[in-house]
Protein backbone atom coordinates (compact mmCIF):
# COMPACT_ATOMS: atom_id res chain seq x y z
CA UNK A 1 0.00 0.00 0.00
CA UNK A 2 1.31 3.46 -0.89
CA UNK A 3 1.92 5.80 2.02
CA UNK A 4 1.12 9.48 1.60
CA UNK A 5 3.72 11.77 3.13
CA UNK A 6 4.64 15.43 2.90
CA UNK A 7 2.85 18.58 1.92
CA UNK A 8 1.67 19.20 -1.61
CA UNK A 9 0.96 22.40 -3.48
CA UNK A 10 -2.31 22.80 -5.38
CA UNK A 11 -0.25 22.95 -8.59
CA UNK A 12 0.40 19.21 -8.03
CA UNK A 13 -3.34 18.53 -8.44
CA UNK A 14 -4.59 17.63 -11.91
CA UNK A 15 -8.26 17.05 -11.09
CA UNK A 16 -10.13 18.24 -8.01
CA UNK A 17 -13.57 16.99 -6.93
CA UNK A 18 -15.42 18.48 -3.99
CA UNK A 19 -18.95 18.63 -2.61
CA UNK A 20 -20.38 21.75 -4.17
CA UNK A 21 -22.86 22.68 -6.87
CA UNK A 22 -22.87 25.85 -8.91
CA UNK A 23 -26.27 26.96 -10.26
CA UNK A 24 -26.66 29.60 -12.95
CA UNK A 25 -29.65 30.73 -15.02
CA UNK A 26 -29.29 30.07 -18.75
CA UNK A 27 -29.24 33.44 -20.54
CA UNK A 28 -30.89 31.83 -23.56
CA UNK A 29 -33.96 30.10 -22.09
CA UNK A 30 -33.98 30.89 -18.35
CA UNK A 31 -33.55 27.27 -17.19
CA UNK A 32 -31.30 26.43 -14.27
CA UNK A 33 -27.87 25.10 -15.23
CA UNK A 34 -26.25 23.07 -12.44
CA UNK A 35 -22.57 22.16 -12.38
CA UNK A 36 -21.83 19.45 -9.79
CA UNK A 37 -18.14 19.56 -8.82
CA UNK A 38 -18.44 16.16 -7.13
CA UNK A 39 -19.42 14.57 -10.46
CA UNK A 40 -17.41 16.82 -12.78
CA UNK A 41 -13.88 17.50 -11.57
CA UNK A 42 -12.25 20.90 -11.73
CA UNK A 43 -9.17 20.48 -13.92
CA UNK A 44 -5.79 21.96 -13.00
CA UNK A 45 -7.06 24.39 -10.32
CA UNK A 46 -4.94 27.39 -9.41
CA UNK A 47 -5.65 29.35 -6.25
CA UNK A 48 -6.33 33.03 -6.88
CA UNK A 49 -6.54 32.74 -10.68
CA UNK A 50 -9.60 32.84 -12.89
CA UNK A 51 -10.39 29.43 -14.38
CA UNK A 52 -12.73 28.97 -17.35
CA UNK A 53 -15.72 26.73 -16.67
CA UNK A 54 -18.02 25.57 -19.46
CA UNK A 55 -21.70 25.08 -18.65
CA UNK A 56 -24.19 23.21 -20.83
CA UNK A 57 -27.94 23.91 -20.88
CA UNK A 58 -29.92 20.71 -21.44
CA UNK A 59 -33.08 22.69 -22.21
CA UNK A 60 -31.87 24.72 -25.20
CA UNK A 61 -28.63 22.81 -26.05
CA UNK A 62 -26.43 25.85 -25.59
CA UNK A 63 -22.97 26.06 -24.07
CA UNK A 64 -21.85 28.99 -21.96
CA UNK A 65 -18.47 29.84 -20.49
CA UNK A 66 -17.97 31.53 -17.17
CA UNK A 67 -14.87 32.11 -15.07
CA UNK A 68 -14.49 31.01 -11.48
CA UNK A 69 -11.77 31.64 -8.92
CA UNK A 70 -10.56 29.10 -6.35
CA UNK A 71 -9.97 31.14 -3.18
CA UNK A 72 -8.73 28.54 -0.72
CA UNK A 73 -8.25 24.77 -0.62
CA UNK A 74 -7.95 22.64 2.50
CA UNK A 75 -7.88 18.88 2.06
CA UNK A 76 -8.38 16.47 4.93
CA UNK A 77 -7.85 12.74 4.70
CA UNK A 78 -9.40 10.13 6.95
CA UNK A 79 -8.09 6.58 7.01
CA UNK A 80 -8.93 3.46 9.00
CA UNK A 81 -5.65 1.73 8.09
CA UNK A 82 -2.98 1.21 10.76
CA UNK A 83 -0.51 3.15 8.56
CA UNK A 84 -2.51 6.32 9.25
CA UNK A 85 -2.46 5.96 13.02
CA UNK A 86 1.15 7.17 13.31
Amino acid sequence: MEQITGLYDISDIKRFRFRAKLTRVCPGCGADIVHDFEQEALGYPEVGKMIPLHLWCDECDAEYSIRICVKNVVVGIECDDELCSN
